[in-house]
């Protein structure tokens, strides 16, 4: 039996290296990185599944990945940020009621109080920041245009009551479609607490006026201590996610 046994594992080892390869090759990078950044953050931290406590989502949209979350976070609560008037009904009555879901109809920015929204034609592109009429940039996100503007309230995560007092924060992740460094900019004391952030990220110019760049984020997450481990782009947009870690200490 033994013989049997490792004689499949020799014919069958290829054959799965093989299988994970085109397996790999048909995700794009960036929906690699968020998924495998969701999944095994914990890894980069130095921490247990069962050690992870909270985790916060910026620009939740309509909430899809919290589902794994918390399957794969059994201890995690989770508080989730949605500011546009189309989607956070979707999000507030999915996790109504539920024990570890705290949601908030709120943009995360640099200050607090009150800003204008702009809301995108493709499903979670709404922004603080306003969509930009140049050709150049409408082809490059395929045709997305501005569709629809509302005030909503803002707050920061050094502000929000929800969140101000954490102890520690296993992962930050953010998605608000180029506003990202304001985020950053109003969280500078709750970043020095937070163990990994998840962060939508572009190489290039957007759709937005004003967007923030890699190098930008790079630099003011670099600031916090956080150390970027994992980067995949759209390989024609150049837009994409990145996943930064604050390296544990050796011991």
């Amino acid at each position: 039996m033994t013989f049997l046994r490792n004689l499949l594992k020799r014919r069958l080892r290829p054959l799965a290296t093989r299988a994970r390869s085109t397996l790999l090759a048909s995700v794009e990078p960036y929906v690699f990185v968020e998924e495998h950044g969701e999944r095994l953050f914990w890894k980069y931290v130095g921490l247990a599944r069962e050690q992870i406590r909270m985790i916060i989502i910026v620009g939740a949209w309509q909430g899809t990945e919290i589902p794994g979350l918390l399957r794969d976070y059994p201890q995690a609560r989770v508080v989730a940020f949605e500011p546009s008037h189309n989607h956070f009904p979707s999000l507030e009555a999915a996790y109504a009621g539920h024990p570890r879901v705290a949601c908030f109809r709120e943009a995360i920015s640099d200050l607090v109080g009150s800003a204008v929204f702009h809301e995108g034609s493709l499903p979670g592109t709404g922004s603080l920041l306003p969509f930009s009429s140049e050709e150049q940039s409408i082809r490059h996100n395929r045709g997305l245009h501005q569709t629809n503007v509302f005030d909503v309230e803002t707050s920061t995560l050094d502000d929000h009551p929800a969140i101000r007092d954490l102890e520690r924060v296993d992962l930050l992740k953010i998605d608000v479609q180029g506003a990202e460094t304001a985020v950053i900019r109003g969280g500078r004391k709750l970043l020095t607490r937070t163990s990994a952030v998840l962060i939508e990220v572009a190489l290039r110019d957007s759709a937005y006026v004003g967007a923030a760049q890699l190098r930008d984020v790079d630099a003011a997450l670099a600031g916090a201590g956080l150390t970027l481990c994992g980067l995949g782009v759209d390989p024609v947009t150049l837009d994409g996610n990145a996943l930064y870690v604050r390296v544990p200490k050796k011991l």
